[in-house]
């Protein structure tokens, strides 16, 4: 179980891939064109209601499996302490 939680919580690192912001082409279409302000503040808006609704899934995503990385944890703490308990009280008697 301890090994499945290390498993988990390497992938959830290596597969958050966080948006950062803005894309660049629309950056960049907002450079190259000739746009009102209004027309870029609309379109700065729409992007971040796109971002944030992106951001939310992978949110979600990650936490999810960080409940499940933290049940491994704790089922395999448990089950190693357990087993210990059962080995001592074993030796004892």
């Amino acid at each position: 179980m301890l090994i499945l939680s290390i498993f988990y919580g390497v992938t959830m690192l290596t597969i958050s891939n966080y948006p950062l912001g803005i894309p660049t082409e629309q950056r960049t279409w907002a450079r190259t064109r000739d746009i009102s302000a209004v027309s870029w503040y609309q379109s700065l808006l729409r992007a971040y209601d796109e971002w944030n609704a992106e951001m939310r899934s992978v949110n979600e995503q990650n936490s999810n499996v960080l409940l499940i990385v933290q049940s491994l944890f704790i089922g395999g703490t448990t089950l190693i302490a357990a087993g210990t308990a059962y080995m001592v009280a074993r030796t004892i008697v």
